[in-house]
């Protein structure tokens, strides 16, 4: 007897229902046209008893190399179908079960998929942080930055989410305020943000006028802030969170403090910097993601997300500079390095910057 090869065996136990149905049916013509005298398979003009029906038994020879066969896992509809073994991070192996497809007009009513059939996913292990080697002309490149900066003539430093808040009033009124100004600051122009946080310190901006004021009313304050109207839910809904779970103060930590609706990982360590004092990462925006990548402070690769590039920035960078790099960047981002049209012919920076578009030109040495 010949070993029936793998690819066979899987076809077989992924239609071994739709098999054993239609191996019945062929012996019930047979059967019929036998009874009738007829030659013709499957003739069943008269009808006849058919026998009992039998499952087909089919017996596979083990294989040479003893392969092992995989586990089978039954559907609601009878077909079984084989398990899949996946490796994890951790390099042990688990099992998931198939993923069943739905129909295209459950999905469509639905809008999502029911938790039995999504599969499992692997467990991974946690990513270690980005690591690079910071260029030979960083600290260079960076006095330059400090020399370009000194006039602190960007709108960073005079309306930037550090100078928002009411100096007069309680400092847990202005940690809140700090915060507001920076869940307001996504996308939307410094000067834009700060006259909102004018318009809302003239109202009253603490926890309680935040859970006090209309939806409504909160939206025309924040107008023309990008997406004003989806910010004035993230921050009714911090306020509540911070009433029930806070006192009316802000989170410490930076984990807490993404647990708001609305503050992302920028948000968050600007905050601590810049409310609590507390040097514990590098706030990292558009301006700070796109200088660290022209600079190649983020490796050669460079990176794709802000996220990425404050651990590659803290990789390498001393942790006493963590505290100025972002308004440091950002300002330098608003005036020279900007995102279109940089100035790079105005650059300290213009002979040593990988892109720099204005190197200086060496003379041409001139023929004996």
């Amino acid at each position: 007897m010949r070993a029936i090869p793998n690819c066979f065996k899987a076809l077989y136990a992924v239609h071994k229902s739709r098999i054993q149905v239609m191996a019945s049916r062929n012996r019930k013509r047979i059967g019929n046209t036998a009874a009738v005298g007829g030659d013709v398979p499957g003739d069943v003009s008269k009808k006849t008893t058919s026998r009992s029906r039998q499952a087909i038994k089919i017996e596979f020879e083990p294989d040479v190399n003893n392969e092992e066969k995989p586990d089978l896992m039954s559907l609601k509809d009878g077909i079984e179908v084989p398990m899949i073994k996946s490796e994890t991070g951790d390099g042990d192996t688990q099992t998931e079960g198939p993923t069943q497809v739905l129909k295209s007009e459950d999905a469509t009513a639905s809008g999502s998929t029911d938790a039995a059939t999504t599969p499992a996913k692997n467990k991974r292990s946690k990513r270690e942080p980005l690591k690079v080697e910071p260029p030979s002309n960083w600290q260079k490149v960076l006095e330059n930055i400090k020399i370009m900066r000194s006039t602190k003539t960007a709108a960073v430093d005079t309306m930037g989410c550090e100078r928002t808040a009411d100096l007069t009033v309680d400092p847990k009124i202005q940690r809140f305020q700090t915060l507001v100004s920076l869940m307001l600051s996504s996308q939307t122009k410094d000067q834009v943000t700060y006259a909102a946080m004018e318009r809302l310190k003239a109202r009253g901006l603490t926890v309680q006028s935040m859970l006090d004021v209309d939806e409504k009313e909160l939206g025309d304050l924040l107008n023309p802030v990008s997406f004003y109207k989806r910010k004035s839910i993230y921050i009714k809904k911090a306020a509540k969170m911070l009433r029930d779970s806070y006192a009316d103060d802000i989170p410490a930590t930076v984990e807490d403090l993404m647990s708001l609706p609305g503050v992302g990982p920028k948000m968050a360590y600007i905050c601590m910097n810049a409310a609590w004092n507390e040097n514990v990462g590098i706030g990292v925006d558009t301006h700070v993601h796109r200088i660290a990548n022209r600079l190649k402070w983020t490796g050669v690769k460079g990176t794709n997300d802000p996220e990425k590039t404050r651990e590659a920035l803290e990789s390498w960078m001393p942790k006493e500079l963590w505290q100025e790099t972002n308004i440091l960047l950002v300002g330098f981002g608003q005036e020279i390095c900007r995102p279109v049209g940089p100035k790079c012919d105005t650059c300290l920076n213009k002979d040593i910057c990988p892109s720099s578009t204005a190197k200086t030109k060496k003379p041409k040495k001139l023929k004996a």
